[in-house]
């Protein structure tokens, strides 16, 4: 009865989840480990007990990395794992109590990659896909395993993009695309596997737009529109096949800018939001649909300043940030919801800038940076929450350069710099934190020359370097920074 009472309220918490609401969801989940919690301890021997409570811990986890609560995230994945660990030592042929193990390792390398912590999600990733390459290996015919398999697979491909290791991320990804491709092939009618299909198409586009490839990912976010496309008109009322769908409009609305053809992109973004204008109307109280619909006008706004239409990015970006201030305001300790609020005050900065409205963008890189240094103070292990902090350093030295005030310019260059630096070297293997210390003695330099200061050339010297030792560490270097590397040297007569 007790146990009984215990999923009850894990369903209560799961529906509260999936309408948005986090509060309510985690006083649910909360009641439940309360009572699974009592029903271990009563009968510590008991694997479905034991088990039952490890659930409880990861439920309240998932709530809290939705929340942006990644200390407590942590905390409850940990306590999870420990529990999982002790039931697939205990009984090391059942393979739900292997699977769980696994469940539990990737949960903790999620937690580790949205606190930018890559090495740690490596490691997690790497202990749950050896799990279940063996449970795949076992029980080859098992699709629900082979399916893990490709997840395992995915996961590490995503923390490879993020430490900007494009090939290894390549070789995840096509691995996880076999799988899934087999799976489709074997039940075309599970509209499971032909979803994970398309997400392994999208996965592969994204790290061919990261590798400079546009023609390979438009024919992967193609191959991903298709089958989103099927989905959605085979279940038109299923929210998340609608939700899916405007995700690959906006994938190839992305890489249609990155080649330039500014009106396609804007077909597709404008789809993606016809689409998430239609789920936010038919549940207002969902969070997540409102944060899609916000994200739809920053990418029409985005859009909008590249063909310089300032007036029609400015209407696109306030409307982003009504409905991210709606959410912030609800929300106010969801750290996601505080950072897309950054997010569309750097937005409408940076087109106050593109106009001109130097005294505007100011105001907004300021209602921006006062966030973030709330966030990284609250969370300061949180890498990129840091590097958030140094970006509205940069943004607010940028127009600081441009309204001439090169003294304030100056300190904020340095403050960013900072960051950067301790970022980089705390990730010595990540491609991105270090080019962000190139680019910080870059702002430094271009300072200095405009100031007439001698030591321009110490900080154009020091951002050749990064470059070179990121050259020779072997991490990727953008053709357009090798571009300002071969510009670099001949300005340096080196």
């Amino acid at each position: 009865m007790q146990r009984d009472l215990s999923i009850s309220f894990d369903k209560l918490g799961d529906v509260s989840v999936a309408a948005g609401d986090l509060s309510a969801a985690r006083g649910y989940f909360a009641d439940g480990l309360r009572i699974a919690r009592q029903l271990a301890q009563a009968d510590p021997t008991n694997a479905q007990m034991q088990r039952d409570l490890s659930i409880s811990f990861n439920k309240l986890g998932d709530v809290s990395v939705a929340g942006g609560d990644l200390s407590a995230a942590r905390g409850y994945f940990a306590d999870g794992l420990r529990i999982a660990r002790q039931l697939a030592q205990a009984d090391p042929t059942n393979a739900q109590m292997q699977r769980d193990l696994s469940i539990s390792f990737n949960k903790l390398g999620d937690v580790s990659v949205a606190a930018g912590d890559l090495s740690a999600a490596r490691g997690y990733f790497a202990d749950g896909l050896r799990i279940r390459q063996q449970l795949a290996q076992a029980d080859p015919t098992n699709a629900q395993m082979q399916r893990d398999l490709s997840i395992s697979f995915d996961r590490l491909g995503g923390v490879s993009v993020a430490a900007g290791d494009l090939a290894a991320a390549r070789g995840y990804f096509a691995d996880g695309l076999r799988i899934r491709q087999q799976l489709a092939q074997a039940d075309p009618t599970n509209a499971q596997m032909q979803r994970d299909l398309s997400i392994s198409y999208e996965r592969l586009g994204d790290v061919s737009v990261a590798g400079g490839d546009l023609s390979a990912a438009r024919g992967y976010f193609a191959d991903g529109l298709r089958i989103a496309r099927q989905l959605a008109q085979a279940d038109p009322t299923n929210a998340q096949m609608q939700r899916d769908l405007s995700i690959s409009f906006d994938r190839l609305g992305g890489v249609s800018v990155a080649a330039g053809d500014l009106a396609a992109a804007r077909g597709y973004f404008a789809d993606g939001l016809r689409i998430r204008q239609q789920l936010a109307q038919a549940d207002p109280t969902n969070a997540q649909m409102q944060r899609d619909l916000s994200i739809s006008f920053d990418k029409l706004g985005d859009v909008s300043v590249a063909a310089g239409d300032l007036s029609a990015a400015r209407g696109y970006f306030a409307d982003g940030l009504r409905i991210a201030r709606q959410l912030a305001q609800a929300d106010p300790t969801n750290a996601q919801m505080q950072r897309d609020l950054s997010i569309s005050f750097n937005k409408l900065g940076d087109v106050s800038v593109a106009a001109g409205d130097l005294s505007a963008a100011r105001g907004y890189f300021a209602d921006g940076l006062r966030i973030r240094q709330q966030l990284a103070q609250a969370d300061p292990t949180n890498a990129q929450m840091q590097r958030d902090l140094s970006i509205s350093y940069e943004r607010l030295g940028d127009v600081s350069v441009a309204g001439g005030d090169l003294s304030a310019a100056r300190g904020y260059f340095a403050d960013g710099l900072r960051i950067a630096r301790q970022l980089a070297q705390a990730d010595p293997t990540n491609a991105q934190m270090q080019r962000d210390i190139a680019v910080s003695y870059s702002k430094l330099a271009n300072l200095c020359e405009k100031a007439g200061e001698p030591e321009a050339n110490e900080h154009w010297r020091a951002c050749l370097a990064v470059f070179d030792r990121m050259i020779a560490a072997g991490l990727h270097v953008s053709p357009q920074d090798l571009g300002v590397i071969d510009w670099l040297r001949r300005k340096l007569g080196g």
